[in-house]
């Protein structure tokens, strides 16, 4: 006893010894510039600073500023830290094709995480790179966009003038890195866009992201996406929607990759003047890029619940809308483990009347069912710091009633045959939004047993080392709690 209690005692002393020096020390520590209010995030012009919000923020109504641009882009980071920034306006009617709007304009290097905006507008008249949370992101060497929500009272849309090549997203416009864990719920919209020149003109509209490569992952798509009223008479002119990605855009040896994603909104691209290609898709629009590796596009584990509507009769699919190029083997691409809701419309993508099966059709309750549904609801509700959403739900299934279409029916070509069909019976049913999420700590349970059965009869007989390093671990632990109280109150 008297041995226990003597390495109990010296356990606490010296503990005690390294925290008073600690307490004494300067802990050096990353500035990070704590905003609460309107006016400290309007104050915000170092790109590279590191920001946290401590409270949700209402701007008034006010017209904002996006933070970066082309010429410095933001580089820092900005944790939204489970808060809403909301109302407020973005107006612009810019004569440069290449301007870039959203909360952000321009994120490079930088990372954007855990920020949530609701009651906004995000309005554009010329061919610009307007995303809800970001506008453009612009690198391809770690930019990034995490756990970012926007509300459904948000909207990102352009109406007037068209030059070049528009990208709109309800997260991001055009992604050149990684976006991953988020939400959109605002509505992405194209409409009567008249064009100022006679050249290639390319409008492009996602859920979550207008264009995209690097990678967008484990996010979801509640909002509608319309592209309408195009008036593109010419050759060159193209518009592609989707519920995900609007465009993959793999060029000079990158690569684009989509992966475990989910649309639950319709996806509409109808035009007065047919375009020379129009594209609507469940999770992309149009598969572009220069790089011809079928590898450098991969479509996995995603899903669809939406209805897609187009008026052009080769480019409408429930996972894929259009191939890129006039040359297919750039727009071919990798699909695995897909799925979207059976009888809803033309399945897969078209190009030049081939048909290309892209992923299984299911019914709602068996999409839900998968391992992979539930892996993508697993990984979110993990990494997003906000509740999901009420989703959406599932569009009605019918078969659309297409002029001339002499194709396929809709039925699966054998695709992804040995994919999950939806056997698990206790899976989320329809239109049920959360999964139960698990304890944090459930597999502790498991691990103290295994732990206690190691322990030796002797040491439960005697109180042995095992009994003593206990006691010793509560002294230490009732002392660490005191130190850092009485070091936080000396701060």
């Amino acid at each position: 006893m008297k041995k226990r209690s003597l390495f109990a005692t010296s356990a606490v002393l010296l503990v005690s010894i390294v925290l008073s020096l600690f307490c004494g020390m300067t802990v050096f520590a990353a500035d990070v510039t704590e905003i609460s209010t309107a006016d400290q995030l309007k104050a915000i012009t170092d790109m590279a600073g590191s920001y946290k919000l401590t409270a949700d923020i209402d701007l008034g109504g006010a017209a904002w500023t996006p933070l970066g641009n082309s010429t410095t882009p933001f580089t820092g980071t900005f944790d939204g830290n489970g808060h809403t920034v909301s109302n407020f306006t973005i107006t612009s009617d810019s004569t440069n094709q290449y301007a870039e709007i959203g909360f952000f304009g321009n994120v490079s290097t930088g990372t954007v995480k855990d920020l949530r905006i609701a009651k906004a507008a995000i309005l554009t008249g010329y061919g610009e790179i307007a995303g809800g949370i970001v506008g453009h992101l612009s690198s391809t060497e770690g930019g990034l966009v995490s756990g970012c929500v926007t509300a459904s009272d948000v909207t990102v849309k352009v109406d007037g003038r068209i030059k070049g090549t528009m990208n709109l997203g309800g997260i991001v416009g055009y992604s050149r890195s990684a976006v991953e864990y988020c939400e959109n719920n605002a509505a992405v919209t194209v409409v009567k866009c008249k064009s100022l020149t006679d050249g290639t003109q390319k409008a492009y509209a996602g859920g979550i992201a207008g264009r995209a490569i690097g990678t967008v992952k484990y996010c979801i798509n509640n909002g509608a996406v319309t592209i309408e009223n195009y008036e593109g008479m010419k050759s060159g002119y193209y518009t592609f929607s989707a519920g995900v990605v609007g465009g993959m855009n793999p060029w000079n040896g990158t690569t684009s990759t989509v992966e475990g994603c989910i649309n639950n909104a319709t996806i509409a691209n109808k035009n007065e003047v047919l375009s020379v290609a129009t594209g609507a898709g469940g999770v992309i629009g149009n598969t572009l890029g220069g790089n011809s590796d079928a590898s450098a596009r991969v479509i996995r584990n995603c899903f669809n619940f939406g209805a897609v509507d187009s008026n052009a009769l080769n480019d409408l699919g429930q996972i894929v809308g259009h191939l890129g190029n006039s040359d297919p083997c750039y727009g071919i691409f990798t699909h695995e483990g897909n799925y979207y809701l059976d009888g809803i419309g033309v399945l897969g993508a078209m190009y030049l009347g081939t048909e290309i099966a892209a992923g299984t059709a299911a019914t709602a309750e068996a999409m839900k069912a998968t391992d992979g549904y539930k892996a993508i609801i697993a990984a979110i509700n993990d990494n997003l710091v906000f509740e999901l959403s009420a989703m959406p739900a599932p569009a009605e299934p019918t078969t659309p009633d297409v002029p001339g279409d002499t194709g396929s029916d809709g039925e699966d070509t054998g695709a992804d045959t040995g994919a999950d069909t939806g056997a698990d019976t206790d899976a989320d049913t329809e239109g049920e939004t959360d999964e139960t999420k698990a304890p944090a700590n459930s597999g502790s349970a498991t691990t103290e047993a295994s732990d206690n059965a190691g322990e030796t009869d002797g040491e439960k007989a005697d109180g042995g080392c095992g009994s003593t390093v206990s006691v010793a671990s509560m002294a230490v632990l009732a002392v660490l709690g005191a130190a850092v109280t009485v070091c936080k109150k000396k701060d």
